[in-house]
């Protein structure tokens, strides 16, 4: 398998517009939940099954100027829901990315500080309704790459390893 990486999306986004990447993702987790009732009966004890919940978790550490992480607190802050997509960057066996997605609404946004010069975020999201899995045929520039780089040419990028930006027209020879 390869990583699993959090796209989201407001869904005041403009038609066409591509989700973001919150940066520096440390930790990715779905989980699902129910909340089963059991009544007692001369017969013994039922437990009904109860409605299943599902919920994403996810930290960050956090890049001034990000725009994945500023999306999730202006998400938080105007009270949006938000369209995620929790996606493998590892190819599948039919040669495409597996993914799931969903409507969320964030419950926790929190920001710590736990040494100097380092900062924290974390989010806990509510789906809404439930996941859907489905399929990418190809995965926005640089996401197979995240966290990583590959080789590059003399002048192809500018930038650190962490802020690249491709060259307009590519290196002459």
């Amino acid at each position: 398998m390869g990583k699993k990486i959090l796209l989201i999306q407001a869904v005041d986004n403009v038609l066409g517009a591509d989700a973001l990447v919150p940066g520096l993702q440390r930790d990715l987790e779905h989980s699902m939940s129910r909340s089963n009732s059991t009544e007692g009966s001369k017969m013994g004890s039922f437990t009904q099954i109860g409605t299943l919940a599902e919920t994403i978790s996810a930290s960050f550490l956090f890049k001034k100027g990000d725009e994945g992480q500023e999306e999730l607190r202006r998400a938080m802050e105007k009270g949006l829901e938000v369209k995620i997509w929790i996606v493998d960057t590892e190819k599948n066996a039919d040669d495409k990315y597996d993914a799931s997605f969903g409507y969320a609404v964030l419950g926790e946004l929190s920001f710590t500080y736990p040494y100097e010069g380092v900062e924290e975020i974390s989010s806990e999201l509510a789906i809404q309704i439930k996941m859907v899995k489905g399929q990418f045929d190809t995965l926005p520039d640089g996401l197979e790459e995240f966290a990583e780089f590959g080789f590059e040419s003399p002048g192809e990028y500018t930038g650190d390893h962490l802020n690249r930006k491709k060259a307009e027209a590519p290196p002459g020879p």
